[in-house]
C-alpha cells in the first residue's frame, strides 16, 4: 500500500512541477474525477503519446498553469472537437434546407468556423499564458515589496512565499508562490531546486528573473534581505516610470478621440445636413448616410479607441 502511494505521489509531482508527462495508466489514473478527461485519453490518449505532434504546447501549459499535460489537452481538444463539427455539419444541412444559400458558400463557411476553432484550440494556451503574465506584471512592485518587508523581519524565503500565496490580492503572483509552497511542503522539493523550477516555467521574464536571483543571491552568499529591498527599489521605480508614460499615451488617446470620434463625425453631419437642407427635394442617399454616421461610423470610432485606451490601462493594472 505505502509502496503504491509513493508511485502515484511521485507520478503527480512529476505532472504538477513540470506540467508535462506522458500516458500512462498513473496519469489516466488521476484523472478518474473527470469522466471527459479520462474518456478523451482512452480515445486519443495513445495517439498523442506515439506522436510527437505540437511539442510547443508544452512550455505553454506550463506556464499556463492549467493543470494539463500536452496529451491531456490534445485529447480534450479533439474530443470536443468532434462535437463541435458535427453541430457545424447538422447547422450548414439546416442553413441550406431553410435558405437554399450556393453551397459551396456554406462549405466555405462551414470550413472557415472548423479552422478558426482548431487554431483557437492551439493558441487558447498562449493566451492564457500572456494573460497571466500581464497580471504578474502589473503586480510585480507590490508582491516585491511584501516580500521585502517579510524579509526585513528576518523571515524565511519559504515562510515568505507560504504567506505569499495565501494572498489573493497579488493574483496570479500568488499562485506562483504557491506552487513553490506545495512543491517544498507537499513533495519535500528543496525551496531553491523549487524557486528553480518555477523560475523556468513562469510567463513573466521579470518574474523569472526575481526568482533566478534569490538562487543566486543564496548560492553566492549574498544577503536576500538586501536583493529584496534593491529589487523593489527597482521595480516601483520602473513602475513610475511606466505610469507616466501611459499617462501620455491616454493623454494622446484622448486627443485623437476628440478629433477623429467627435469632431470629425459632427461636421460632417453638419455638411452632410446642409446639403440636405439646400437640396429641392432631400436624397434619400443623404439621409442613409447620416443614419449610417450616427448607427455605425460614431460607435465603431468609440469601441476601437476604448479598446486602446483598456489596453493601455492593463499595462500598469493593480
Amino acid at each position: 500500500m505505502g509502496t503504491r502511494f509513493r508511485e502515484r505521489l511521485s507520478a503527480h509531482k512529476s505532472m504538477f512541477v513540470r506540467g508535462t508527462g506522458n500516458f500512462s495508466r498513473n496519469e489516466l489514473s488521476g484523472t478518474r474525477a473527470d469522466p471527459v478527461l479520462s474518456t478523451s485519453l482512452k480515445m486519443f490518449g495513445n495517439l498523442f503519446r506515439k506522436h510527437t505532434l505540437l511539442l510547443g504546447l508544452d512550455s505553454e501549459l506550463k506556464k499556463s498553469k492549467m493543470g494539463l499535460t500536452r496529451v491531456q489537452y490534445l485529447s480534450l481538444a479533439s474530443f470536443y472537437s468532434i462535437f463541435f463539427i458535427l453541430a457545424v455539419l447538422v447547422l450548414s444541412v439546416l442553413v441550406y434546407a431553410g435558405s437554399r444559400f450556393d453551397p459551396a458558400i456554406i462549405s466555405a463557411m462551414a470550413f472557415l468556423a472548423i479552422l478558426l476553432w482548431g487554431v483557437g484550440l492551439i493558441y487558447y494556451p498562449t493566451t492564457i499564458s500572456h494573460t497571466r503574465k500581464r497580471d504578474i506584471d502589473a503586480k510585480l512592485p507590490m508582491a516585491i515589496g511584501y516580500i521585502s518587508a517579510m524579509a526585513s523581519a528576518d523571515i524565511p524565503i519559504d515562510r515568505i512565499l507560504s504567506d505569499l500565496g495565501k494572498l489573493e490580492l497579488y493574483g496570479e503572483i500568488s499562485k506562483e508562490a504557491n506552487s513553490i509552497s506545495v512543491m517544498t511542503n507537499i513533495f519535500g522539493m528543496d525551496i531553491l531546486e523549487a524557486i528553480k523550477e518555477a523560475s523556468r516555467f513562469s510567463p513573466s521574464r521579470k518574474f523569472s528573473e526575481f526568482l533566478s536571483g534569490i538562487g543566486t543571491t543564496v548560492n553566492s552568499g549574498g544577503n536576500l534581505k538586501d536583493y529584496f529591498i534593491g529589487k523593489a527599489r527597482q521595480y516601483n521605480s520602473e513602475l513610475t516610470i511606466g505610469i507616466k508614460r501611459n499617462v501620455e499615451s491616454i493623454g494622446v488617446l484622448a486627443e485623437s478621440f476628440i478629433t477623429v470620434g467627435v469632431a470629425f463625425p459632427l461636421m460632417l453631419m453638419i455638411i452632410v445636413g446642409v446639403i440636405a437642407v439646400l437640396a429641392p427635394s432631400p436624397p434619400v442617399n443623404l439621409i442613409l448616410f447620416l443614419v449610417f454616421i450616427v448607427a455605425l461610423i460614431i460607435p465603431a470610432i468609440t469601441a476601437v479607441f476604448t479598446i486602446f485606451i483598456r489596453s493601455t490601462l492593463r499595462e500598469v493594472e493593480f
